[in-house]
């Protein structure tokens, strides 16, 4: 990132399945970890790209769909969480998971709302955004790390528009819309303004 040069190239998945390399995180180590939307399951890459392995167990992620029209998108947007965790958007079945850094422990967040959510960024260590395709973007928070949260504001961007990823600069949320269509056309990333949730 310091230099924009390509260290290394890594194949991800073979013949065998079908599979969609999705969003990626980075721990403190420089490991990486990359969603496969199609597959159902985190890939873990050291930072030199000499090691790969799935991380998460097959089935991991089995939650029924809750959106029929992206029913074939599984995990989705990914952050590393600085308590050394994963967040990760499962898009059709609507919820977040909490996935510790070996794999071994995928526990579903506990809360209510709908997101249609596809890429998710770290506001704070209890707040989180997420990009909800033609949702527009939503803030999430949470008083137990992680184990339970709820959606406190919202913003519903232009309804032209599908929101894709997420990004945090100093506090403030900007969102990438993917495609859409409408006047001006050019208008790719736009601020969230975001409008709290009435009790």
């Amino acid at each position: 990132m310091r230099t924009w040069e390509q260290l290394f190239f890594l194949k991800l998945a073979g013949p065998d399945r079908a599979s969609l390399a999705d969003d990626v995180a980075v721990d403190e180590q420089g490991n990486i970890y990359v969603t496969d939307a199609l597959g159902g399951l985190i890939w873990k890459v050291t930072s030199d790209g000499s090691s790969l392995e799935v991380l998460t167990a097959e089935g991991a992620f089995a939650v029924k769909p809750k959106h029929w029209l992206i029913s074939f998108v599984t995990v989705n947007g990914i952050v590393y969480h600085p308590n050394g965790f994963l967040l990760v958007m499962h898009t059709a079945g609507d919820c977040i998971f909490k996935v510790s850094l070996d794999g071994k422990i995928v526990q579903k967040v506990v809360m209510e709302g709908t997101f249609c959510g596809d890429g998710i960024a770290l506001v704070s260590p209890t707040k989180l955004a997420v990009s909800g395709l033609w949702t527009g973007a939503k803030l999430v928070e949470t008083h137990d790390m992680w184990s339970s949260a709820n959606i406190t504001h919202f913003y519903a961007g232009p309804r032209h528009r599908l929101a894709t990823s997420v990004t945090v600069k100093d506090g403030d949320v900007f969102i990438n819309y993917m495609v859409g269509q409408g006047i001006p056309y050019y208008l790719t990333i736009g601020q969230a303004a975001f409008t709290p949730v009435s009790s």
